[in-house]
């Protein structure tokens, strides 16, 4: 699926949220200045309605990180849920 505008790249999504096929259309700009609808499926709606709350999240883990560097796997995994529990 290639879209007009700005987004040039193929783009693949996996979710069990949504249908795969909708009638979604959403407002793009063009160069020139005039809108144009581009149709779109629901996976790609809900995903921008969500991202601004992981956006915050990471923020927010820049701001608390209690991380610590560790040459096991498991301990990394372990600072890695104390440091979401924080948040």
């Amino acid at each position: 699926m290639r879209l007009s505008g700005r987004t040039k790249k193929l783009v693949s999504f996996l979710s069990t949220q949504c249908e795969v096929r909708g009638n979604e259309t959403v407002s793009r700009k063009q160069k020139d200045g005039t809108i144009i609808q581009v149709a779109t499926v629901p996976v790609v709606q809900l995903y921008n309605k969500y991202m601004g709350g992981v956006d915050h999240s990471d923020q927010m883990g820049q701001y608390y990180e209690c991380s610590r560097r560790a040459k096991k796997w498991w301990q990394y995994l372990l600072w890695f849920c104390v440091d979401v529990c924080v948040l």
